[in-house]
């Protein structure tokens, strides 16, 4: 389908396969592009199809998978960059040279790349990216930006930014840049020999004038578009509600569902307490919660079974509560991250979940460990999901949306909630407070002054 959509012969595929069929890539000029475009845009699927093209060119290993967080390499089937570089998180900053153990570790992952690509790299900390090309230096011996890999970053730097407030194109600050520009002097502008390719075409949102008030929102235009501020407005519930009346909230939730049947909606606060707040409430309704705590491995296993990242979580669960996969277990099947189901039973050692539209499943524990395989354990590769945060909402696909705007805050917010929707006229708000409803000018900016290969 995407190949349809982009084929091979466009710039940017050929580009990419292109680089990896070098004999020798150190005698040429590597290349950094940053592949953008709005959510529903199909960024995940490209990477998709150039990371097979990559793998079938060159074979195992050429390319890498990466995300600057755990829930992003899920949805791709990638690693964490704190994982795949070996880069601890409190060693960011630190610019450390790479010793010989720590070189031994890496030979295998990077022995044979040829392309780092990087998912939802509007997270990603410009500190880490720093400290890949001073890692990628000397791993590789050579004074080329990254050592001479190619780049390909994959996102939309309009939704939410890092979680450190600096934004991956910004210049390095304080004590980082300090250490780098004592150790690593080198890797400094990496941002500007990135190129954009931007994504245009929207096959998320059908409607067009959906499409083009989203495509407004995103870019801080909303507020000067009659037609897209109706259709903002009319998003609005009757009552202004907040999750110190969770019930209020659910109702809401309850009347779209009934509504609308067969339909998938997704709840989202936009702070951990207040998220917090609507999953008890909504567990506690449903009855006693049982918790299921990780079961913790033994380091051995490591080397005879895959481990996959993920967070130590312990999980608080009632028959009967709305659950959402977090990995992809069977995507034949359709059993795939942000799958939402109805948990049926809690079993000893399994959970039988109903899926929506695919049926009954029993679902046993998944193998984790930490960034650093440091620690190993085993539990269920689900989280409640009668509510969301909208920083966990990234990389997922509904059919509408039920959004609490009290306390928004953050640049991006807003329309990263609203275009997890297939339908915006499936979507509700709580508050119509659009001057809360931030914009990421900074990043605004620099997409106009990036060099456009498109």
């Amino acid at each position: 389908m995407i190949s349809v959509i982009y084929p091979q012969s466009d710039p940017m595929f050929s580009r990419i396969a292109t680089w990896c069929c070098i004999p020798n890539k150190r005698a040429c000029s590597p290349f950094c592009l940053l592949i953008h475009g709005a959510a529903g845009t199909g960024k995940s699927a490209v990477l998709r199809e150039c990371r097979r093209i990559g793998e079938q060119i060159y074979g195992a290993g050429s390319v890498a998978v990466t995300a600057p967080v755990a829930s992003a390499a899920v949805l791709v089937d990638g690693r964490t960059i704190h994982s795949f570089a070996q880069i601890a998180p409190k060693a960011v900053g630190e610019f450390e040279i790479l010793t010989t153990i720590k070189r031994r570790c890496l030979e295998k992952m990077m022995g044979a790349l040829k392309v780092l690509f990087i998912e939802e790299i509007g997270l990603l900390d410009p500190v880490l990216l720093a400290e890949l090309d001073h890692l990628f230096k000397q791993f590789f011996d050579s004074s080329a930006p990254f050592g001479g890999i190619s780049v390909v970053g994959f996102g939309d730097l309009l939704q939410l930014p890092p979680f450190g407030g600096m934004n991956v194109f910004e210049d390095i600050k304080s004590l980082a840049a300090e250490n780098r520009d004592k150790k690593a002097p080198s890797s400094r502008n990496l941002w500007s020999l990135f190129e954009r390719y931007e994504l245009k075409k929207n096959f998320r949102t059908r409607d067009s004038l959906h499409t083009s008030t989203l495509a407004l929102l995103r870019i801080g235009a909303h507020r000067t578009d009659s037609d897209a501020m109706r259709l903002l407005k009319s998003l609005e519930t009757p009552r202004d509600v907040t999750t110190d009346h969770p019930e209020e909230v659910f109702a809401i939730l309850e009347d779209m569902e009934k509504a609308n049947p067969g339909k998938d909606f997704l709840l989202m606060a936009p702070t951990n307490r207040q998220t917090a707040i609507l999953n008890d409430y909504k567990l506690g309704k449903l009855g006693h919660p049982t918790t299921l705590e990780p079961i913790v491995k033994s380091p051995s296993e490591v080397g005879q079974k895959y481990f996959y990242e993920g967070e130590w979580e312990t999980l608080h669960l009632v028959a009967g509560c709305k659950v959402m996969l977090t990995r992809n277990l069977n995507q034949k099947k359709g059993l795939v991250n942000g799958s939402m189901g109805i948990l049926k039973k809690i079993n000893k050692g399994s959970l039988t979940i109903r899926f929506d539209g695919l049926g009954e499943f029993t679902i046993p524990r998944s193998k984790y460990s930490n960034e650093m395989r440091t620690k190993f354990w085993e539990q269920y590769p689900i989280r409640v999901a009668e509510a969301t945060n909208i920083q966990k909402s990234q990389g997922l696909t509904v059919d509408g949306v039920v959004l609490v705007t009290d306390r928004i805050f953050g640049v991006g917010s807003v329309y990263t909630a609203l275009s997890r929707a297939k339908d915006l006229g499936l979507c509700r708000i709580t508050r119509f407070n659009v001057e809360r409803w931030y914009t990421n000018w900074a990043a605004l900016r620099e997409l106009r002054r990036m060099p456009d290969c498109s």
